[in-house]
């Protein structure tokens, strides 16, 4: 019997990255495509210096968007997902050696919004700060915070961590309970359902990380 495509294979997508240069870039996009990792993250950075991102969705895991062999080698698997300002952006990373891992393009679905969504939060962009044996770290263009708009919690963190470590990670940190503290009581009942299946999850070991 013949297996019928995925929802992923209907896409029809290409192993192509389309170049984006700023956020208007990113929202300009009409079809399904890739972007580099990189270019995501200097685009949210320099939109939010002076613009808030609505995030409106996230999905803790995204096997529903595991890409075939014939787009990305078999090294890249789905590490979340995520939507913003309308526009839904599923990560992917490559597993490397089994040691080390590092994010890779993402997938931008145009005007797609995830099915675990909740009320718009406003976010902002900014370099992840890390601590690493008492040395604060930045890492440059390689993960990257969303905080809530008026304080210093992280909504949700994506990206490598440690990048230019012996061992560096890729990472999808998405945090409930700041969306339960930033929201008024009526919203919190959806909220409190994302944090019961974040916890269901296998636990990840991470660097501290500087609040």
């Amino acid at each position: 019997m013949k297996v019928p495509p995925s929802p992923i294979e209907k896409l029809n997508l290409k192993n192509e990255v389309v170049n984006v240069g700023s956020w208007a870039d990113i929202q300009s996009l009409k079809n399904p495509c890739f972007i580099d990792f990189r270019s995501f993250v200097e685009a949210c950075l320099e939109h939010t210096k002076e613009n808030v991102i609505k995030l409106t969705a996230w999905n803790f895991d995204a096997d529903e968007y595991e890409l075939p062999e014939k787009i990305f080698h078999e090294q890249n698997e789905a590490l979340g997902a995520v939507t913003l300002d309308g526009n839904s952006f599923v990560f992917y990373y490559d597993k490397d050696d089994g040691y080390r891992s590092h994010s890779s393009n993402i997938l931008i679905l145009p005007g797609e919004t995830l099915k675990n969504s909740f009320p718009a939060y406003d976010v902002r962009a900014k370099l992840s700060e890390l601590i690493s044996e008492g040395e604060k770290i930045t890492n440059e263009n390689e993960m990257i915070d969303f905080t809530v708009f008026g304080s210093d919690d992280v909504a949700f963190s994506v990206g490598t961590e440690f990048f230019d470590s012996h061992y560096p990670g890729a990472h999808f940190f998405p945090d409930p309970t700041v969306l339960e503290k930033h929201k008024p009581e009526a919203s919190r009942l959806d909220i409190k359902k994302n944090l019961v299946s974040l916890r269901k999850r296998p636990t990840q070991k991470s660097p501290t990380r500087q609040m």
